[in-house]
């Protein structure tokens, strides 16, 4: 549980430390940027986001910068959105995000998972499962075998 939902607004992140990792001290918490969804970005009011605070470019600690409305990272200028896509630097993919859910007046947070760049979740994927476009039909060589002429 992080708070009642009352304590977050749909047009700014509030953060709440959680503990991943139970046992083990400071070392197995991490902060979450948690808000109410946006009927303005096509989202439910009745649904809860819950972003990440780890970069995907390596992993510092993004700030969430409610002058700029958006998340900022220190280390190597990685900047992202106020959804958590990727607006500039190096990250290749949005921030994670976390599952949320209500229960009775109070706003809960469950396990990590990524979105693609269109902020739908990352589903799995069976090792066979077409996945379309041209890396279908392009593969590495294959050294060869045979001995140099």
């Amino acid at each position: 549980a992080v708070g009642a939902l009352d304590e977050f607004p749909s047009d700014t992140y509030k953060a709440k430390v959680i503990t991943i990792v139970e046992g083990i001290g400071e070392a197995g918490k991490t902060t979450v940027y948690v808000r109410r969804g946006s009927e303005t970005l096509g989202e439910d009011p009745e649904e809860y986001v819950a972003i990440s605070t780890r970069c995907a470019h390596l992993g510092c600690p993004v700030r969430f910068v409610a002058a700029a409305g958006n998340f900022i990272c220190p280390c190597h200028g990685g900047v992202y959105g106020f959804e958590g896509e990727v607006i500039g630097g190096p990250p290749v993919r949005p921030l994670d995000r976390f599952q949320t859910r209500v229960t009775g007046d109070v706003v809960e947070i469950g396990p990590r998972f990524s979105v693609t760049s269109q902020l739908e979740p990352v589903r799995a994927r069976d090792p066979g499962e077409f996945t379309g476009g041209i890396w279908e039909y392009l593969y590495p060589p294959r050294p060869s075998t045979a001995p140099a002429p």
